[in-house]
């Protein structure tokens, strides 16, 4: 058998196992979804007899958000800049970091679907470099901070380049 044989054999075992498991997704969600249903009804019925356990039409009120971890982020830095009596340079926080990193991720996404678009205009085109500038901008001044805050990282950056 050749190595192209070999390979169609695969795919054609990889198809047959992604097929099986489409034709099966209904009886499996179907038992899913009665488990559910009675699961739902239990709590339901053990809510209604005692008030005193959580109710199941609430929703969690735990949710992790963004600006709530920009809040508590930026409440750490005035903790610690009102227990320094002595403050440092004007360079970004440790959470001012991290923040600077998720807000670059959150620019690169966007970006990487802008670039996807098939029919660019020229206009575009423009904003879209022009955003590539600026987010290259911000990954130097993330490096800056990096080299700052995480010493070890820098080195082992340079090992790597």
């Amino acid at each position: 058998m050749s190595a192209g044989g070999r390979w169609d054999m695969i795919n054609d075992h990889c198809n047959y196992s992604n097929w099986h498991k489409t034709v099966q997704l209904d009886n499996s969600l179907l038992k899913k979804l009665v488990k559910a249903i009675t699961e739902a009804k239990a709590q339901i019925t053990e809510w209604e007899w005692d008030h005193t356990k959580p109710c199941p039409y609430d929703l969690p009120a735990s949710m992790v958000t963004m600006a709530k971890v920009k809040r508590q982020l930026a409440e750490e830095d005035l903790k610690k800049e009102k227990e320094c009596a002595n403050p440092t340079s004007s360079t970004m926080m440790l959470s001012g970091m991290l923040i600077e990193g998720l807000e670059i991720e959150v620019i690169q996404r966007g970006l990487s679907t802008d670039v996807k678009m098939s029919k660019v205009t020229i206009f575009q085109e423009t904003s879209i470099q022009k955003c590539c500038t600026t987010l290259l901008h911000r990954i130097h001044n993330f490096h800056e901070t990096q080299v700052i805050h995480l010493p070890a990282l820098c080195e082992h950056l340079e090992a790597v380049d």
